[in-house]
C-alpha cells in the first residue's frame, strides 16, 4: 500500500537526515574540540621536551583557548626563569673563578711569607751564635785580663821584694 510505503521513505528520510546531522555534528566537534585538543596535546608534549620557543596561537575564548593561552604564558615564563638562572650561573662561575684567582694569589704570598719568616730565623739563629761567640770571646779575654792583672800584682810585689832585698844589703 501507498501509505507503508511512504512511511518506509519517511523513516529512510529520517534515518538519511538523522545520519546526516550527526555526521556534520561530527564535523563540527572535530573542528571545535577535537584538532584544538589534538594541538594542545602536541604543544604540551613539546613543552615537556624542553622547546619553550613553542608559539601557541589561538583566537579562542573558549575554555580550550584559555588552556593554550595558559600553555603559552607558562611556556614564557619558564623561558625566562631558565635565563634567569643561566645568568646566575654565569655569575656563580665568574665569582668562583675570581676566588681561585685570589685563593692562589693568597697561596703564593703565604709561601713568600712563609720563606722571609725561615730567613730571618736563620738569620736570627746566626746573630745568637755570633752573640753567643762574642760573649764567649770577652769571657775568655776577662780571664786573660784577670791573669795578666794577676801576674801584673805578682811581679810588681816581687819587684818591691827585689829592690828590698837590694836595699839591706
Amino acid at each position: 500500500s501507498l501509505a507503508t510505503h511512504v512511511q518506509r521513505i519517511l523513516v529512510v528520510a529520517t534515518v538519511g537526515l538523522i545520519a546526516l546531522l550527526l555526521a556534520i555534528l561530527g564535523v563540527f566537534l572535530r573542528m571545535a574540540v577535537i584538532k584544538p585538543l589534538d594541538e594542545l596535546v602536541e604543544v604540551s608534549g613539546r613543552v615537556a621536551e624542553g622547546d619553550l620557543t613553542v608559539a601557541i596561537e589561538t583566537g579562542k575564548k573558549d575554555e580550550i583557548g584559555q588552556v593554550m593561552a595558559a600553555m603559552q604564558r607558562m611556556a614564557t615564563k619558564l623561558a625566562s626563569v631558565i635565563g634567569e638562572v643561566r645568568q646566575a650561573a654565569d655569575t656563580i662561575a665568574g665569582a668562583s673563578q675570581s676566588m681561585s684567582t685570589t685563593a692562589d694569589e693568597i697561596s703564593v704570598a703565604t709561601e713568600r711569607q712563609s720563606q722571609s719568616t725561615a730567613s730571618s730565623a736563620a738569620a736570627l739563629e746566626e746573630v745568637t751564635v755570633s752573640i753567643n761567640e762574642v760573649s764567649k770571646l770577652a769571657k775568655e779575654t776577662e780571664e786573660s785580663s784577670e791573669r795578666t792583672s794577676s801576674l801584673s800584682s805578682q811581679s810588681v810585689t816581687a819587684i818591691h821584694s827585689a829592690v828590698d832585698e837590694i836595699e839591706s844589703m
